[in-house]
């Protein structure tokens, strides 16, 4: 059996600011990313080349001006790294979401202030919620590397149950 993958990601609108400080803890953070900085451009990769993130530094602050992602095998990207940071910094997002298995098909997707009912997503925001509050008033420190990983199985837990439910559903 072929594995899913995203097609297209389709942005409309987005809207994400990371504090330029950040940027050197991301590998960290996101062990799969590749940073690199040409003037004021600030272009995150990630193992596939068909997915890119693109800020524009504007002042201490990176602003997201593009989002390329393509044949993103399972979601990866998507979820690990724009979702993440979505996440995070309490991003902003709408746009469409092209699936290869089953063909053709398309979701919504909406991320309100880091905030999402996407299934890939969900279990990202529903984790963040706590420590957010926990600290709301403290500087934001970076997740812990296990957490990081816990986040994402459970992410692709409830992707997978969330496929599953699918396919009974158009059974």
């Amino acid at each position: 059996m072929a594995l899913s993958r995203i097609d297209e990601v389709t942005p409309r609108d987005f809207r994400l600011e990371i504090p330029l400080g950040d940027f050197r803890e991301l590998p960290q953070r996101l062990p799969s990313v590749d940073i690199q900085r040409e003037g004021d451009v600030i272009t995150v990769r990630a193992e596939q080349e068909t997915c890119h993130l693109k800020f524009k530094v504007d002042g201490d602050v990176a602003v997201l001006d593009e989002i390329v992602i393509r044949s993103d095998v399972q979601g990866r990207f998507f979820q690990q790294v724009l979702g993440a940071l979505l996440i995070e910094y309490q991003g902003d997002f709408r746009g469409t979401v092209s699936w290869s298995v089953p063909k053709g098909d398309r979701n919504e997707v909406v991320v309100d202030r880091g905030e999402s009912p996407y299934p890939l997503l969900a279990v990202l925001a529903a984790a963040r919620r706590s420590p957010l509050q926990e600290h709301a008033g403290a500087a934001r420190q970076p997740p812990e590397l296990t957490r990081a990983e816990k986040l994402q199985a459970e992410g692709r837990a409830a992707y997978e149950e969330y496929e599953r439910l699918k396919s009974l559903r158009r059974n």
